[in-house]
């Protein structure tokens, strides 16, 4: 295998160990075998499981990004574009926990590195919004009486809170598989049809 071949096998692997087994189950031997490759083989590519469970996050997001923006801009009607891209980001939210379960532990150690992501993710994100609100307006869907970009960050936030509303309310140990995004992508749908009438 190549470099870069083996690197995206590790990922693979590691990306379906996360997702069966949970970050604190996986052991770099459940990824090696998943990826076909010895152990010592996944050191000369990643330090340890945390590198390797931060790469395949990183990658999954930006997969699921560039996914969720292609899928929006297939769709003909503004309106159906932003009602698709707020729900929709809810509605995935709960595949993205499946691969994250993660002990109170590790969650606390690897933090900081959510937290680069999500800065990076969010300003990708709301540049994307800002551009669908930027066009709702221009067709006169939307009547604006702050910048797209603040309104942008407005439904942003929202959708962001309706997804931690659900986590809440099931407590912090539920199993992602638990959780139902329904009620949070109905209440997201309401809000944004109320904002383009």
């Amino acid at each position: 295998m190549k470099e870069n071949t083996k690197r995206a096998a590790i990922l693979k692997a590691g990306s379906a160990c996360f997702t069966r087994f949970g970050y604190d189950k996986t052991n770099l031997d459940d990824i090696g075998k998943q990826a076909g490759l010895n152990k010592a083989s996944l050191y000369y590519y990643f330090k340890n499981k945390e590198e390797i469970f931060v790469a395949v996050i990183f990658q999954e997001t930006e997969a699921f990004a560039q996914d969720l923006q292609s899928k929006t801009e297939a769709l003909t009607d503004v309106r159906q574009q932003i009602v698709f891209y707020l729900t929709e980001r809810i509605r995935r939210y709960g595949e993205v926990l499946l691969l994250t379960q993660l002990s109170v532990e590790n969650l606390r150690k690897l933090e900081p590195q959510f937290d680069v992501l999500y800065k990076e993710t969010k300003t990708q994100e709301l540049h994307f919004l800002t551009e669908l609100l930027q066009k709702a307006a221009a067709q006169k869907v939307l009547l604006l009486e702050e910048t797209p970009a603040h309104l942008a960050e407005h439904l942003f936030y929202l959708s962001d809170a309706l997804k931690q509303a659900v986590v809440q309310q099931k407590g912090t140990f539920a199993t992602a598989g638990s959780m139902d995004f329904a009620p949070a992508i109905v209440e997201m749908e309401f809000w944004v049809n109320l904002i383009l009438r």
